[in-house]
């Protein structure tokens, strides 16, 4: 099989959200598409979930999101690969798009939340006119597409807990700044139902100052994870 796109799904205990199971049947019948799963021991069924539908796991022995998109990358033989976080859903039509029309360098699709409260919609106008247009930092829950050839050049990445897609951004951004395409990527606002949407963001402003400081990512992340754990907790 011709393979034009390698879809990487990271994977950790995604089941309970509902999105996994929204996903990859809207992927696996794609043309010249191999879908790629790295798992980090899920045991709530995610693992149980991919095997059923009859896509092969890759399993990674740390607890980092970055660990299994290096897995994922290093695995992918498509002339583009696309990041896809497990917690958001991705118009079709996008992909079938990057399919057609093969990214030349990089970029991420249209971030929407699916809540309609305001301040999750100026989050998401921020995404994607300022940090992505502008600061050329594009998060996973854009759903990062980058042309192979491009991702070998700046793959493996640090194996940190946090703040690996802006480590990937920078690398990216050295080459070419990233392209925003106009198909949704719909998000799961867990962690701002969770936490209240004011304390999420100006936490998640925090961190990225800390970040910035030079604090430890592994710090920062068993912080971010709290009692959600929806990455992974590092060990301190």
């Amino acid at each position: 099989m011709l393979v034009m796109l390698s879809i990487i799904i990271p994977t950790y205990n995604e089941i309970k959200h509902g999105y996994l199971t929204k996903i990859i049947p809207d992927l696996i019948n794609l043309p010249d598409t191999e879908i790629i799963c790295v798992d980090s021991g899920s045991n709530d069924g995610t693992r149980e979930y991919i095997t059923s539908m009859n896509i092969a796991i890759y399993d990674s022995k740390s607890m980092t999101r970055a660990n299994r998109m290096n897995i994922g990358i290093a695995n992918a033989t498509g002339s583009t690969v696309l990041l896809y976080h497990p917690r958001i859903l991705i118009d079709i039509n996008g992909i079938k798009d990057i399919i057609k029309n093969p990214p030349a360098t990089w970029g991420g699709f249209f971030h929407k939340f699916t809540s309609p409260q305001k301040l999750l919609k100026f989050i998401s106008w921020y995404s994607n006119k300022v940090r992505l247009l502008k600061k050329s930092i594009v998060y996973l829950d854009h759903g990062i597409y980058i042309n192979k050839k491009l991702a070998d050049k700046v793959f493996p990445i640090p194996d940190e807990p946090i703040f690996e897609d802006t480590i990937l951004s920078r690398r990216l951004a050295s080459h070419k700044k990233p392209t925003l395409n106009k198909h949704i990527a719909w998000v799961s606002p867990v962690r701002f139902e969770k936490n209240g949407p004011l304390k999420q963001f100006l936490s998640n402003q925090v961190l990225k100052g800390l970040f910035a400081l030079g604090v430890s990512p592994t710090k920062l992340n068993n912080w971010y994870e709290r009692d959600l754990h929806l990455n992974g907790k590092s060990n301190p």
